[in-house]
């Protein structure tokens, strides 16, 4: 009994580890998303800028380098985020596994006492008999 509420209080945190990582894994998808906005706002930005460039080169390149400076730290971000909603996304799936194994644990455990206090009430029917 000490072990099944020992595995259940571990299951338990598990889950709430699970819940927290798929959380995680929300904040981070969110993060990779606004950086692939930002990431094609600059992208039509550098584009635009590129075009006034061609028309009035005086003074553009300045704007020009920023541009690129800033899709840069987007790609940079995007690839931040990409490796967070990886690793997330890994340990979400250990978290999981181990929430798995922690259940199916304590699932032939409950069949083991099932059978033994069937066999106990059994046991006691036929001696009444």
């Amino acid at each position: 009994a000490e072990e099944v509420l020992r595995l259940t209080q571990k299951a338990e945190g598990l889950e709430r580890r699970v819940g927290e990582q798929a959380s995680s894994l929300e904040v981070a998808k969110a993060a990779e998303s606004r950086a692939c906005q930002q990431v094609i706002d600059l992208a039509e930005m550098l584009e635009r800028n590129e075009a006034g460039l061609r028309a009035v080169k005086a003074g553009s390149e300045a704007s020009l380098k920023a541009a690129r400076d800033q899709l840069a730290a987007a790609q940079a971000a995007l690839q931040e985020a990409t490796a967070q909603y990886d690793k997330d996304v890994s340990e979400a799936e250990q978290g999981i596994e181990a929430l798995c194994g922690v259940l199916r644990e304590l699932q032939g455990r409950c069949v083991d006492d099932i059978e033994r206090v069937t066999r106990w009430s059994c046991d006691e029917i036929q001696e009444l008999k």
